[in-house]
């Protein structure tokens, strides 16, 4: 009686390629995946808030900031968030004079810089007696 011996399976350098390639991509993918949430994380999160506060009840409000670095952002809100360090603040109110502040933004801490602004008093489409010709509706 013949018995019927089993070939050896031995992986060949294809083989055992393919499959050390397939790890290694894998692990590629999940690091890249972590340093994305990672970074993520980072810039989400990883802030302090300026807050503006006008004396007076303002319309619009522009701030231009710079770092030491000379990254420049420009915001239209009176409430930010920045990543923590030195910053310098160029505040802007809508009608106003240009107002300077330099702040240290600290990580989950706020910062509130009172900013002066001019009386939201008449302007000049609102003074008694001056319409427009488009502004029949007001008689």
């Amino acid at each position: 009686m013949t018995t019927l011996e089993k070939p050896s399976i031995t992986p060949n350098k294809v083989e055992s390629a393919d499959k050390t390639l397939g790890v290694i991509t894998k692990v590629i993918t999940i690091i890249g995946a972590a340093g994305t949430m990672l970074v993520w994380l980072t810039a989400n999160f990883y802030t302090g808030e300026v807050k503006l506060k006008p004396d007076h009840q303002v319309s619009a409000i522009t701030t231009r900031v710079c770092d030491k670095k000379g990254q420049e952002g420009l915001y239209h809100t009176s409430s930010f968030y920045l990543m923590p360090g030195t910053y310098h603040l160029e505040i802007t109110p809508d009608g106003g004079e240009k107002q300077i502040a330099d702040v240290e933004v600290a990580f989950t801490k706020t910062i509130e810089i009172p900013v002066t602004a001019p009386d939201s008093g008449a302007t000049n489409d609102e003074k008694p007696g001056k319409k427009h010709w488009w502004q029949f509706w007001r008689l």
